[in-house]
């Protein structure tokens, strides 16, 4: 069905209830729709999930820029690596946001630590923009450091919370760095580690107490996407919301 027109109709009245839309059809007809029969997320881009690898070449990919990362950084710096956590999993989504079923699948690999991590803010940088390349290698956006991202910037209380956690306001003193890369409904998490930057010791002792690496370039590779044998179902149902704002979600899976 392709819209000629759509009037969002806003039937909101309770977090449970799934709102919906009226729309237009090319042949004039006047519909109603729930977004409970959305098969996406509220919260993902159906675009950007349709431009997403197939689950089939998903875990291919996470091997592939996660292993160049790897063999660059043992390259330079001398790592060795070994696997953290979880095993890399598929995970469906749990519901659409509306209350509804979603075709979403959500792939977390396995983490992937270095033994070390190099000394200062510069080679911390330097190991950035060497994961970058690799990135962009693969059609990926550069990674963005949380603290240098404008949720983070423009959020007065997150920095207070920054500032409790690592006893400075300079992230070139802070003991560990997070950064994203996210594109396509794909994502590349990258931690860099150096508890030893501590003086408090508390970061040590934590990372004691849950197994964590004390000095350690962590990576992991995630993706949303649609199982390639449910692509077309995928559209087809997508259909009816094209053009269409996504209303607020109204359930919190």
């Amino acid at each position: 069905m392709v819209l000629a027109a759509a009037v969002v109709a806003g039937s909101l009245a309770g977090c449970s209830q799934a709102p919906t839309s009226r729309i237009v059809t090319d042949s004039g007809e006047e519909k109603t729709i729930s977004w409970a029969d959305y098969p996406g997320h509220a919260g993902t881009d159906a675009e950007d999930v349709l431009a997403a690898p197939t689950p089939e070449q998903t875990e291919r990919r996470a091997q592939a820029i996660m292993g160049e990362i790897e063999v660059l950084l043992s390259r330079d710096h001398g790592f060795q690596w070994s696997t953290d956590g979880d095993a890399a999993d598929w995970y469906p989504q749990t519901g659409n946001g509306y209350g509804g079923e979603s075709l979403l699948v959500t792939y977390n690999s396995q983490s992937r630590v270095s033994d070390g991590v190099p000394d200062g803010p510069a080679a911390w940088r330097e190991v950035l923009a060497d994961i970058d390349g690799v990135l962009t290698g693969h059609g990926l956006d550069p990674v963005v450091l949380d603290h240098e991202s404008s949720p983070y910037l423009d959020d007065a209380q997150w920095q207070e919370e920054l500032h409790q956690r690592f006893g400075t306001t300079d992230p070139d003193e802070y003991w560990q760095w997070n950064a994203t890369s996210y594109s396509d409904s794909q994502w590349l998490n990258v931690t860099l580690t150096d508890t030893t930057k501590d003086a408090t010791g508390r970061a040590a002792d934590e990372a004691r107490q849950h197994g964590w690496p004390l000095r350690a370039v962590g990576l992991s590779f995630g993706a949303t996407t649609v199982p390639a044998e449910q692509r077309d179902e995928f559209r087809r149902a997508l259909e009816p919301f094209t053009g269409l704002d996504k209303p607020e979600p109204t359930t919190s899976d």
